[in-house]
């Protein structure tokens, strides 16, 4: 059971972050070099062996807690690349890019999004179109630009 716990924290954390970071995370590849573009972070993680997951853990791989700030989150995100590397898991291209780009977003620009939208309260299919529409149009009002594809 602690194993399950560990993968989920372990790939969810491009989900955290880039909800911290001010956009939705759509899912991220397939691992091991695979290609799987609609996959989505439970499933990434799932594809992890306990070795692989043992190793992340290893090397200092531990999610932040709700109230971490920017910076600890893109430190994070820095671990986990590192700590990939270490432990011969081949990140998705797509998670790759991810985190090169919310390890470019500094605190002023995360401040600004902050400050332009509101999350809802609400979770109808209305209150989300509205608030990914407002978050988009922050993020460009903010000089954040979407990651390449």
């Amino acid at each position: 059971m602690k194993i399950t716990r560990t993968r989920t924290a372990i790939a969810t954390v491009a989900l955290g972050a880039i909800a911290v970071t001010g956009t939705f995370a759509t899912g991220i590849a397939g691992a091991q070099g695979s290609s799987g573009g609609g996959r989505t972070a439970k499933q990434f993680a799932s594809t992890l062996s306990v070795d692989q997951t043992s190793c992340l853990r290893d090397n200092g791989v531990v999610r932040p807690g709700r109230d971490a700030t920017l910076a600890e989150r893109q430190s994070f995100l820095t671990t986990v690349e590192t700590a990939a590397g270490t432990c011969g898991i081949t990140l998705p291209a797509k998670l790759e890019r991810r985190i090169d780009w919310i390890t470019s977003i500094d605190q002023t620009q995360l401040d600004c999004v902050k400050a332009n939208v509101t999350r809802p309260t609400e979770h109808t299919p209305e209150a989300r179109a509205q608030f990914k529409t407002d978050l988009r149009a922050a993020a460009q009002t903010c000089g954040i630009t979407k990651p390449a594809a």
